[in-house]
């Protein structure tokens, strides 16, 4: 069954900034001096809305009627309960990036050249640069006053609802839209990193095979830090108490949504719901900041505050590589053939450190039939844990090439090559959800223990060059990936933190509820407890020690066993004489362990982000002028595994084949002006995913066609 299902209509405004500067200095022939700054500022704002229903997990007997397919994905059911709420979100994030670098080259003598290189990068990003929230804010309004809501996923590429709402309609009138919550998030971070490297070019004379030697050490220092602060569900929450009588209709604006996703089967003209309201974010913080205060709604009173009650968390993640490499290049002829090889080592010592601080979970609070909210500690101690890691690894290469014939090249390689795991999946410490509804208790931690992904690497191809710029080439490759970095989801219970959910005083609720008739659902539930006397003073409803613990759904990064891929590339250019015009084609067929085997319940980790693909383009290039139209195509592959509203199992996520069409045209108008025009996805292609089937429908994103218009400038 669907967990949720939810339409959305973003706006989105970038604006960037870039500035570079570079100086040479030479003060002997043999000396060159080079230091260079780059600074950039980017500036992205987004204004969203929203409107959809969510499906609650209870006892009883939510689900009216339902039809399932042969693999037991919900086309249809009708399910009492949740609510229908209306969203809107902004967000204004802004990133500055700095670099300063030194480079010394110095040549000694024809034997000798030696290199010194040494860059300090940073890069802030703060999700506060809105000058009046200060942070990323999502205002959710809507109501629970509905009878049932239907999903209907038997026809179209996108899935439908209705509410039938308790007015007796499949609409809800603007005075019927009340305050579910509010919640307001900062979280500003900044990355840095130090590199340093020393090389040493040797052009040995004595082996006339041997060409060039290159060594030398390199250190790089890398961190990521931030710190997280959220106000938590403000204003209600949960339709509990109602506050409809704070927004005026004239507040609700009800849009026609015809238009919407018209480029798929189902959208357009025949999506449903047909209508959707939108709303003035600015005059709906003011409205509930004046009526929902302290005296009127206590603890749960309307603030857009992300630090009302101190920084939720932060972390630092440090990274420290010391490298030693061997490169040697050799150039020999076997018969009339010329060879040439590279042939090398590296090796690499990493120790990683992650701190972090976080605030200490009390307790879970049933806060309305829609909300459950997570309470922590007034003044306790917050947690600080520190955890650490690091490996080595010996990263051996060698590459040959040889033009066995006129105009026809062979290439093979083999090596070794890692990928480093994401900082961002090595922060130390565990995070739970603050919103826990029944289905959703999840939570996360990361692992400072993770290994790089690891890769032997043999590739062979041929290249053939039959004319000036036009070329066929065929490439076989095989790759045995140990440590790939994939997620693991396992059920948990925490000291402390326990569940009104199945606690005896919730079963007694439900055989009351039966015993009288009445249909069973969360709000139901909720109403019958509230009057078997378990509400506080605020109307919600709170664990007691003798409730069962929470069983939360947790995830974390961890290394994957060993797998492989093996596969084949194609390319082909061809230009027509000196006309200027051409085409080119490429494509890649993979094969190995990228299979998810979606009737198994098991966890697993294929490998992820892995498809076919293929490309094509005509251009035309001559006398300054660069016209290009390309048609790229991408097969479905496995996105990953775990979804937002998954299970304990970690269902897939993938995507559909997905092919778009782009168009550029470039014109120098001297050495320092280009001006351009450039066309991106003009086929209005869309984005689709889906689950362990493609009934089991996860997102479809249209974004339409997108046009620039510039010029480019040197000096």
């Amino acid at each position: 069954m669907p967990r949720d299902l939810n339409f959305s209509i973003t706006d989105v405004e970038r604006e960037r900034t870039n500035g570079m500067v570079s100086v040479q200095y030479s003060p002997i022939d043999s000396l060159v001096i080079t230091a260079d700054y780059i600074g950039t500022r980017a500036l992205t704002a987004s204004n969203g809305f929203g409107w959809g229903i969510w499906n609650s997990s209870t006892d009883g007997s939510p689900v009216m009627g339902y039809e399932i397919d042969e693999n037991g994905t919900a086309l249809y059911a009708q399910i009492r309960g949740g609510d229908g709420s209306f969203t809107a979100d902004r967000n204004t994030t802004e990133v500055k990036a700095e670099s300063i670098g030194l480079n010394l080259d110095w040549t000694a003598n024809d034997s000798w050249r030696f290199s010194f290189d040494y860059h300090d990068s940073s890069n802030k990003i703060d999700n506060g640069a809105d000058d009046g929230l200060g942070s990323a804010g999502q205002i959710i309004l809507g109501s629970d006053q509905l009878n049932s809501k239907v999903y209907d996923y038997r026809t179209g590429e996108i899935p439908h609802y209705l509410i039938n709402w308790k007015n007796g309609t499949n609409q809800l009138t603007p005075g019927e839209i009340d305050s579910n919550f509010s919640q307001f998030i900062h979280s500003p971070g900044e990355s840095e990193i130090q590199q340093a490297q020393f090389n040493t070019e040797w052009y040995p004379e004595f082996i006339d095979a041997l060409i060039q030697v290159d060594f030398g050490a390199s250190y790089t220092d890398q961190s990521m830090s931030g710190t997280t602060a959220w106000s938590g569900l403000r204003g209600g929450p949960g339709f509990n108490p109602s506050y409809t009588e704070i927004f005026p209709d004239v507040m609700f604006k009800l849009h026609d949504a015809s238009d919407l996703l018209d480029a798929l089967s189902g959208g357009g003209g025949g999506i449903n719901p047909s209508y959707y309201y939108t709303f003035n974010f600015d005059e709906a913080i003011v409205r509930q900041l004046a009526y929902i205060t302290p005296e009127i709604a206590g603890d749960n009173y309307y603030s857009i505050d992300p630090y009302i009650d101190g920084i939720d968390s932060s972390s630092l993640v440090e990274e420290e590589t010391l490298a030693l490499y061997l490169n040697t290049k050799w150039g020999f002829d076997i018969g009339d053939v010329g060879v040439n090889v590279n042939l090398g080592v590296r090796y690499e010592q990493t120790d990683t450190s992650s701190t972090v601080k976080q605030r200490v979970e009390e307790q879970v609070v049933w806060a309305s039939p829609t909300e459950w909210i997570m309470k922590y500690v007034d003044g306790g101690d917050d947690n600080y844990l520190t955890q650490t890691g690091n490996y080595d690894v010996w990263l051996p290469m060698l590459d040959i090439d040889a033009e066995v014939i006129d105009d026809v090249i062979v290439r093979f390689s083999a090596g070794k090559t890692i990928a480093r795991p994401l900082l961002g999946d090595m922060v130390a410490g565990r995070s739970l959800s603050g919103s826990p509804k029944i289905g959703a208790r999840r939570g996360g931690s990361g692992n400072p223990g993770l290994l790089p992904l690891e890769s032997f690497n043999l590739d062979l191809s041929l290249e053939y060059y039959y004319a000036d710029a036009s070329y066929a080439a065929i490439g076989l490759f095989h790759k045995d990936v140990d440590n790939f970095v994939s997620r693991s989801t396992s059920q948990s219970t925490i000291d402390g933190l326990h569940d009104v959910y199945n606690s005896p005083r919730y079963l007694e609720a439900i055989s009351q509820l039966e015993t009288a008739g009445t249909a069973v659902n969360e709000n139901t539930i909720f109403a019958q407890m509230i009057a078997n006397g378990h509400g506080n003073a605020d109307g919600q409803i709170v664990p007691l020690d003798s409730d069962p613990l929470i069983v939360w759904d947790l995830t974390s990064p961890v290394n994957s066993n060993k797998k492989s891929v093996q596969g084949i590339e194609l390319a082909l250019q061809h230009v027509f004489g000196e006309s200027g015009f051409g085409v080119g084609a490429n494509g890649t067929f993979v094969d190995g362990d990228v299979e998810f085997d979606p009737y198994s319940l098991a966890q697993q980790q294929p490998l992820e982000g892995l498809g076919n693909s293929a490309n094509f383009q005509v251009f035309y290039e001559k006398d300054g002028l660069s016209v290009k139209f390309t048609y790229a195509w991408r097969d479905s592959y496995l996105i990953g595994v775990g979804q937002s509203q998954g299970s304990a199992d970690a269902p897939p996520q993938y995507a559909k084949d997905f092919g778009q069409l782009d168009a550029s045209i470039n014109y120098d108008i001297n050495d320092h002006i280009t001006v351009f025009l450039e066309g991106i996805n003009l086929n209005n292609e869309v984005e689709q995913g889906y689950g362990r089937f493609e009934e089991q429908f996860l997102f479809a994103r249209q974004y339409g066609s997108r046009y620039a218009l510039g010029a480019r400038m040197s000096f």
